[in-house]
């Protein structure tokens, strides 16, 4: 016999408590509209079951704390940029010590902590490589010149390991590379000035205005083609090319906030112009380095795989000249890597004795004695970043650094990023490093550049966390805040590699 419906009373009887804090809750309405698993009617369509979008299923967070730490990082990256540019000489009883070298002595303390903790991702092998890199440069040192050259050894440590680590735990975010990029767009336009006055009058603007604060780097007052190669706040011509030429991709691939299409040269123009002014063929070198990689890619836009035919090429290209030609690939390119083939022979011969030397000590290197060659030749400097490394530290540092430069591009070229803005990013910071390390086989790096340098090293390993590091789109679209959020549209191909499973 089919049960009748629950009277009121009944209702009441089954409910303990009514109106007590032990009040049994109600049992919550099972109809047919409600219930996605109540039995249907023959012929009823079912229910739709919707799923609340992204957005709403999300827990409210709350921003005033990420906002907080962003502007905390962005101020404190800002500071460290500023203080490479400052030409300003400090003596601390018999430390040479620079706006930079102080920073980087006080942030090490803090940032150190931040990157062994896992605040700035997990450790992988480029931190390793770079870790053992310095590590091994102390213990060269010490091996060949003692305690007694105790502030170069220190300060070496402190360049190489602060500079990355300031690169490493200060750009965290899409937004805080693109704030970086936006300070070098600055840097380069107040250059512009200075560049002006002292190529052609000889006139040193900012080293005149700092000098009333300390001393300034001496000037070097270089003349190629009837004017003064321009150093600005540099102490050599190159170092000034080398940080202009590096800035090129950076302001080349910057996105407008509104529109979201790249800059290009509308802003890229500044470092050219640097960079041309500083009459120095290394720093040509890497931007012509970054124009082809750009060409190439806007070349064969069309297919994936034209990052794989450019690297086939390259390795075409080298096997092509050394069996085509009676000297070695790196003789003949360094020959037309020159104003002068005086230049291009003096480089050639640096690298031959520079190398038996190399053999000579292998292990800790010669340190900062004087390198063995033939008489005849008076010039104590090596115009090779590679190969002076190699020299003063051995073998072993020139493969920690080379393995930390090998790994960090095949990272950055095979990680995914679901945001427009970071592969832009991405695809400038690999082409600024390529260029940069063509280019330190012709020049070498010191000081503020090579602290620059391995900046440079860490501002990009972000990239390779979560995804959600990487950011969304909707800051492009102008939603008024300055936190990356992860994007709920679909991920894009990247530009350096396909996906799996694309084919």
């Amino acid at each position: 016999m089919r049960k009748s419906e629950p009277s009121a009373k009944s209702a009441i009887r089954h409910t303990r408590f009514p109106g007590g804090t032990s009040a049994k809750p109600k049992n919550p309405d099972r109809s047919e509209n409600t219930n996605p698993y109540a039995r249907q009617n023959p012929g009823s369509a079912a229910p739709e079951l919707k799923q609340a979008p992204r957005s709403v299923a999300m827990a409210p967070i709350n921003q005033a704390p990420i906002n907080q730490a962003l502007s905390a990082r962005n101020v404190w990256m800002s500071l460290f940029l500023i203080s490479l540019v400052i030409p300003v000489i400090i003596p601390v009883g018999s430390w040479r010590m620079t706006p930079y070298r102080i920073f980087l002595f006080l942030a090490l303390f803090p940032l150190v902590p931040m990157w062994l903790s896992g605040q700035c991702g997990r450790v992988r092998l480029v931190d390793v490589s770079i870790l053992c890199f310095a590590i091994w440069n102390v213990i060269a040192m010490l091996v060949t010149e003692g305690v007694g050259r105790f502030e170069y050894i220190g300060a070496g440590f402190i360049e190489t390991l602060g500079g990355y680590l300031a690169g490493r735990c200060l750009v965290r975010s899409v937004g805080d590379m693109e704030r970086f990029v936006k300070v070098m767009f600055v840097f380069m336009l107040l250059a512009l000035p200075a560049v002006v006055l002292e190529t052609f009058f000889g006139y040193r603007l900012y080293s005149e205005f700092f000098g009333l604060f300390g001393n300034t780097y001496p000037w070097a007052a270089y003349l190629r083609a009837g004017v003064y190669r321009a150093q600005v706040v540099f102490e050599h011509p190159i170092l000034f090319g080398v940080f202009s030429a590096t800035t090129f991709s950076f302001l080349y691939y910057s996105v407008h906030p509104k529109t979201g299409q790249i800059f290009g040269l509308r802003r890229a123009w500044v470092s050219i112009v640097a960079t041309l002014f500083s009459l120095s063929s290394g720093a040509y070198f890497g931007l012509a380095a970054q124009f082809g990689f750009i060409a190439w890619g806007w070349v064969f836009r069309f297919t994936q795989e034209r990052w794989r035919l450019l690297l086939f090429a390259c390795i075409g290209g080298y096997l092509l000249l050394d069996l085509a030609s009676n000297r070695t690939p790196f003789e003949l390119v360094a020959s037309y890597m020159t104003f002068d083939a005086g230049t291009a022979y003096w480089r050639v011969l640096i690298f031959r004795y520079g190398m038996e030397n190399v053999w000579a000590n292998p292990v800790f290197g010669l340190g900062l004695g004087n390198w063995a060659r033939p008489g005849w030749m008076r010039t104590t400097s090596v115009d090779n970043f590679w190969l002076l490394t190699t020299m003063r530290y051995g073998i072993p540092s020139f493969v920690f650094l080379l393995t930390a430069v090998v790994s960090l591009i095949l990272s950055l070229t095979r990680c995914k990023l679901g945001s427009e803005r970071a592969q832009k990013l991405r695809l400038a910071l690999v082409f600024v490093l390529l260029s940069l390390f063509i280019a330190i086989a012709t020049v070498h790096l010191w000081n503020s550049t090579y602290v620059f340098m391995m900046f440079l090293f860490g501002c990009g390993m972000w990239m390779l966390e979560d995804d959600d590091d990487a950011g969304g789109d909707e800051y492009a679209l102008g939603n008024g805040t300055d936190v990356d959020q992860p994007s709920d549209k679909p991920r894009r191909k990247t530009p350096l590699t396909r996906n799996k499973g694309s084919d």
